[in-house]
């Protein structure tokens, strides 16, 4: 049920208003580090024939790094793309309710599933070098999207209405699961250092390299759209899960400060999930370009 959303046709379209219009307001997940994290990660655990792939892409953009591209998704989200950054399930998180349908979820304009499957297939059968670039860091981007669980949630806007205090500012909860707790972790158990930690969650992929999530991702047809977005959805769907089981748990309450007890309880999660969009990334790549 792919929209063709990033067709070779209408990155070509898009170019220039992509890069000329002002990002929308919306949140970024994961924030520069975390996105720059699942590209890392990925990079890591390439075949020596994507890595040379990607590098060639590299190579004949305006990127710089793989780590680069990883963030201009946000860099020129406009409100024609904004919608492709995540999928809104029918939520009651509150209540222990939720779920993910992508007939239901994803619109005809695209959401993150749709946006990864159509990325894949371009990157797989384009060959404009601008579009295969810009292909390339959609992919990186949305895999890592839809890890975060508030980017497969439509309650409260995916966490942007839920005001919470975290180390003494007051926040929305998405911008605590995107930036704030990864933030955190850098600061208190890595020294401020953004390497270490990412060297710490590639020391801990392997565990995730014989995921379900994973496995499709290694075997389904890049140009299958349906295939894709099947595979996808597994990721969303886990994503929206943890909405229920632990941001809207784990002792979350808007009249505590979460940068205590529910950080300790949710940062293992924010770190497994950014390292298992990169494991995704990897497999998805070496699909494509191995």
């Amino acid at each position: 049920m792919s929209r063709s959303i990033i067709s070779s046709s209408l990155l070509a379209a898009l170019v220039c208003v992509l890069l000329a219009l002002a990002s929308t307001p919306s949140a970024h997940a994961w924030g520069a580090d975390g996105h720059q994290a699942v590209a890392t990660i990925a990079y890591n655990y390439l075949t020596p024939k994507a890595k040379s792939g990607v590098d060639k892409i590299i190579n004949n953009s305006d990127f710089t790094s793989i780590e680069d591209a990883s963030t201009w998704p946000d860099r020129a989200k406009t409100s024609a793309t904004g919608g492709w950054h995540y999928i809104d399930g029918e939520d009651s998180p509150l209540n222990g309710q939720c779920s993910l349908s992508l007939s239901r979820d994803c619109p005809d304009t695209g959401c993150v599933v749709s946006a990864i499957a159509d990325a894949a297939n371009t990157l797989k059968t384009g060959s404009d070098a601008t579009n295969l670039a810009h292909a390339l860091a959609y992919l990186v981007h949305f895999v890592g999207d839809a890890a975060q669980p508030l980017h497969a949630s439509g309650y409260s806007k995916g966490g942007n209405g839920v005001t919470v205090k975290f180390s003494g500012a007051s926040k929305n909860l998405h911008s605590v699961w995107d930036s704030a707790i990864l933030l955190k972790t850098i600061s208190s158990k890595y020294s401020g250092s953004h390497d270490k930690w990412v060297s710490a969650l590639i020391a801990s992929a392997t565990q995730y390299n014989t995921a379900a999530g994973v496995a499709c991702a290694s075997s389904t047809d890049p140009t299958n759209s349906d295939a894709v977005e099947t595979c996808v959805m597994k990721w969303a769907t886990e994503s929206n899960q943890l909405v229920c089981s632990t941001v809207y748990k784990s002792g979350f309450s808007q009249s505590t400060d979460l940068s205590g007890a529910y950080y300790k309880s949710v940062a293992p999660v924010v770190d497994a999930q950014v390292t298992k969009a990169g494991v995704r990334l990897a497999a998805m790549l070496n699909k494509i370009l191995g």
